[in-house]
């Protein structure tokens, strides 16, 4: 009813409608290398070159969702605006839809429900049957409730660009800001943490994310089928009475 889809129950019911569904997984991994000037990332759980990428920005795009309604993969599903994790090496790839393995890469783990009336009864039977009874054969409901539940499959595209700087605030407050002095040398203690009180004779600092630098956008396509009762489903409109 108000538009949106939620693959989970969201908090607030108003408005909201629910439809049995099946749900699967895939995972995206998302992995590059810092360039060979860059200072490597200090990391207590590994080697320093394992932490390549501070954070990244994606969005995973479906065909019948142009205006990306539905948010994948625990970051923000945004090309243009930057996704950070604390998430480093001891996340459940079965829990977690975000989270680093002990080699830095970036793992997104993506949800795809298909109604569970699509896979038993066939796109056909969820239309003119499960919808048609619930909405009373009013075919305007059942239009928006099929394109509402319907909407990853067919054709999608995968975009990605890495991040040499993560933030402060949600990301990694180890590496976060730089510091300049009121001395002369700087201190034999020194880094980038982002927490006041770490250095001594600090001057001031500057958050390094209002300086990242971000790679070229790399995209994928993929194509999502259903195996149903009644054959191979990949969306598309309405099959009609």
């Amino acid at each position: 009813q108000t538009g949106d889809t939620w693959l989970e129950e969201p908090i607030d019911m108003t408005g909201v409608e629910m439809v049995p569904a099946t749900m699967f997984t895939y995972r995206i991994f998302l992995h590059g290398r810092e360039h060979p000037r860059e200072h490597p990332t200090p990391r207590s759980n590994g080697p320093d070159n394992e932490a390549r990428i501070m954070a990244w920005k994606y969005q995973v795009d479906y065909d019948s969702d142009p205006d990306n309604v539905i948010k994948d993969g625990g970051g923000i599903d945004d090309i243009t605006s930057l996704t950070t994790t604390f998430a480093w090496g001891a996340a459940n790839p079965l829990e977690n839809d975000i989270y680093i393995d002990s080699e830095g890469v970036w793992i997104l783990r993506i949800k795809v429900a298909i109604p569970t009336f699509v896979m038993t009864l066939g796109p056909s039977g969820y239309y003119n049957l499960f919808l048609a009874n619930r909405y009373s054969n009013d075919t305007d409901k059942m239009d928006r409730a099929w394109e509402l539940t319907t909407r990853q499959f067919g054709n999608g595209t995968i975009r990605a660009r890495a991040s040499d700087q993560s933030t402060c605030i949600d990301g990694r407050p180890a590496k976060g800001k730089y510091h300049f002095f009121r001395g002369v040398r700087t201190p034999l203690l020194h880094g980038s943490s982002c927490n006041a009180g770490v250095y001594e004779g600090v001057e001031g600092s500057l958050p390094l994310d209002v300086f990242a630098q971000f790679s070229e956008v790399v995209t994928k396509d993929f194509y999502f089928v259903a195996e149903t009762s009644q054959g191979d489903f990949d969306g598309g409109p309405p099959p009609g009475p």
